[in-house]
């Protein structure tokens, strides 16, 4: 039973005993139930050992694994890798059955298969529904095989996709067949999440920057029959007028309605406000939160106005380190983007423009990643730069990499203790986010947990 990450068995499920083969139709068919198939540290038994040991007493016609098995990139190919072991091992052929649709954050992506030996025989279909038939196959040339083999462990099948070749280690690029896949879940989990609760119309707030112009592509892409979506701008005295440019184009070519909402006089008359009430105007870090609130307070307006669903536009790299304005831009019923770090956000959107007829405006892109909160402003003046942080974020979340491993792969002591305290310090705005559509092995949410409160040593172990 996996109790680790999203994963809560032992609190619904007692585990069994034994292995089990049961007879019917006259075959002998091993069960095997989802996290079976996985040998890892983290479980005290190996249910494909116990099959194993079973199977040369009684000779096994089939395997069957009954699976729940959530969605993350790169997840599937891992599966066939293991099934294929197993086929071998039992010299059954080996049946993989999995639920499709989504709860919430979590995606269930189908893809039942069957393997005999090392050939896949049979393939369903990918986050949707599939009904597939087959004879049961005959006995196949099997590889030999030995029990226990630790190469193929959960741990060792899915390592760390950093580039530790490079110094300081860098993420490894999204191919174009991982970007494709992405889109499909994404697509698939809002439209999943949409559909249950009841959405036909979206609003999404545009600023002119990379996030949420991918989040309107995304939409706009998963768009079915009945449904609309609408942008709306909502420039400060800070924003440039090449951001109502670029939002302008990006709609243009979307097809999207796009609607401006000017804050500037709702911020002066708040400022305002409060120097009359408290003799105290407000400035730094307190004028640009508001400006934040404030269009937070015009979007969810318009969704109470038109019965809309707001839709989330902020990154994983911006909740790992607090880079939002806690019920400003962090607000949403749901996020696209919240398990994708910024420079896959970024490579994302290059695959769309390659595949899609240039969707998002190739200024949009180009231009230096900014709130536009404060005259000047740029992500860089606050943060590393993106891929380093991403590299950082992806040791610290996925791999728990500890300080000193992270010097080791060439990233420097600043970095690593300003990174470190951003994400250590943020959990109280993570815990309040909105649901994440997980497409990644460690994401915030259900799978990520840490306490709100702690010392302030807690992030330099």
């Amino acid at each position: 039973l996996p109790n680790y990450d999203i994963f809560d068995e032992k609190k619904y499920f007692t585990k069994g005993q034994q292995g089990t083969i049961l007879s019917l139709g006259g075959k002998n068919i091993g069960v095997l139930i989802c996290e079976d198939m996985w040998a890892s540290a983290f479980h005290d038994r190996d249910p494909v050992q116990e099959l194993y040991n079973l199977a040369q007493k009684q000779e096994l016609d089939l395997v069957v694994n009954l699976s729940a098995s959530p969605y993350m990139l790169g997840k599937h190919q891992k599966r066939l890798t293991r099934a294929k072991y197993i086929s071998n091992l039992l010299k059954a052929p080996f049946i993989y059955v999995n639920k499709v649709g989504a709860e919430d954050e979590i995606l269930f992506d189908g893809q039942s298969f069957v393997i005999n030996g090392d050939e896949e025989i049979l393939a369903a279909k990918k986050f949707t529904q599939d009904k597939q038939s087959l004879i049961i196959p005959t006995k196949s040339e099997y590889t030999p095989t030995a029990p226990g083999n630790k190469d193929l462990s959960w741990e060792n099948l899915f390592d760390s996709k950093l580039n530790t070749k490079t110094k300081p280690a860098v993420l490894e690029k999204l191919s174009n067949q991982q970007c494709e896949e992405i889109i499909q879940a994404l697509c698939f989990g809002f439209q999943d999440y949409a559909q249950k609760n009841g959405f036909s119309k979206f609003t999404i707030a545009l600023s002119g920057g990379m996030d949420s112009a991918l989040v309107l592509t995304l939409i706009r892409l998963s768009l079915k029959p009945g449904q609309s979506l609408e942008a709306i701008y909502m420039p400060s005295i800070h924003s440039s007028p090449l951001s109502h440019e670029l939002s302008l184009q990006l709609c243009q070519k979307l097809g999207v309605p796009l609607k401006s909402l000017p804050i500037k006089f709702l911020h002066s008359a708040t400022k305002n406000l409060f120097g009359q009430t408290y003799n105290d105007p407000f400035e730094g870090l307190t004028d640009e939160n508001v400006q934040s609130r404030l269009r937070g307070v015009l979007l969810y307006t318009r969704s109470n106005q038109t019965n809309s669903m707001v839709v989330n536009t902020s990154n994983k790299s911006e909740l790992a380190v607090g880079y939002s304005t806690q019920y400003g831009d962090s607000v949403g019923a749901i996020s696209l983007l919240g398990d994708l770090f910024k420079s896959e956000v970024y490579r994302l959107a290059e695959f769309i423009n390659e595949h899609y007829k240039e969707l998002i405006p190739s200024g949009i892109l180009t231009r230096e990643p900014t709130a536009e909160l404060r005259e000047g402003q740029l992500d860089k003046d606050s943060l590393p730069p993106y891929e380093i942080l991403d590299a950082i974020l992806e040791g610290l979340l996925n791999y728990r990499y500890s300080k000193k491993d992270l010097e080791k792969l060439g990233f420097s002591t600043e970095d690593i203790d300003r990174t470190f305290k951003l994400y250590s310090r943020n959990e109280y705005k993570r815990f309040q986010f909105c649901p994440i559509i997980k497409v990644s092995s460690k994401s915030f949410g259900f799978g990520h947990r840490i306490p709100l409160s702690k010392s302030q040593e807690f992030y330099i172990n």
